[in-house]
């Protein structure tokens, strides 16, 4: 039971070191059009991987969604999108 609390730990200690990277990470992942716009974008965008990878699909795809409407040219939020989608057993939408 340790074991799992302390993989747990890491999980998150990982999100969050690659959320706060710096901002040309999100600058590169979403484009930086206006710095504002951009990291909300990036917070709902790091949201979204994060319930990904809790195994939490339904909550990452609003995320992502959310994500898309800021920044809806950019392909890897897409393809995230896509990816939830196929998740959710919800293929003609992906």
């Amino acid at each position: 039971m340790f074991f799992l609390k302390r993989l747990a730990t890491w999980r998150y200690f990982l999100i969050f070191a690659i959320a706060f990277c710096g901002v040309n990470f999100s600058q590169e992942v979403l484009g930086a059009s206006d710095t504002k716009k951009t990291s909300l974008a990036y917070s709902y965008y790091m949201m979204g991987l994060l319930f990904d990878f809790e195994g939490q699909p339904e909550e990452a795809l609003k995320e992502y969604l959310k994500t898309s409407k800021l920044e809806s040219d950019n392909s890897e939020i897409h393809l995230r999108i896509g990816a939830a989608y196929t998740k959710l057993n919800k293929i003609p939408e992906a």
